[in-house]
């Protein structure tokens, strides 16, 4: 935050009033650090170390202050979040101990029929047992055999 508002102060100084500025902050130092002081005893001032007025005073000297990040960099890292959602990563095996009785579409097509009733209604029969779909049949059931009720088998 220091850096930031001696930025600021000597936004429009010029280089010699930027080195009076550095000195002037190295003054108050030497007043805070000296025991005969009444600085040391403000709330107004800051008891810094020399590491930090020194790290001050290079970049007040350099000029740079504002390090900018790549706006490419935070544009790929705004992304990021919303790229990472629409991916899923899904085991490529199947579990066979869930798919235990369960029917796959090709069993489905070789021991199942669909019955089509007098009054328009469907019914699935899949080994013997029977499954009443409506008045409609589902797109997934589609490619299998419908056979009329007339023509059903007993």
């Amino acid at each position: 935050m220091e850096v930031r508002v001696d930025d600021q102060v000597t936004s429009k100084m010029s280089s010699e009033e930027r080195l009076d500025y550095a000195a002037t902050l190295i003054s108050i130092q030497k007043k805070i650090k000296s025991k005969d002081n009444n600085f040391s005893t403000s709330v107004f001032f800051i008891n810094d170390s020399d590491n930090i007025l020194s790290f001050r005073i290079n970049y007040l000297l350099d000029g740079a202050f504002l390090k900018r990040t790549n706006p490419i960099f935070l544009l790929i890292l705004c992304i990021i979040p919303f790229i990472s959602n629409g991916i899923i990563l899904e085991p490529a095996y199947y579990n066979s101990h869930l798919l235990k009785d369960t029917v796959n579409s090709q069993s489905l097509n070789d021991k199942g029929y669909i019955v089509q009733h007098k009054d328009g209604t469907y019914t699935l029969i899949y080994n013997g047992e029977s499954a009443y779909l409506g008045k409609s049949i589902p797109k997934e059931l589609s490619d299998i055999s419908i056979i009329k009720e007339s023509e059903a088998k007993p």
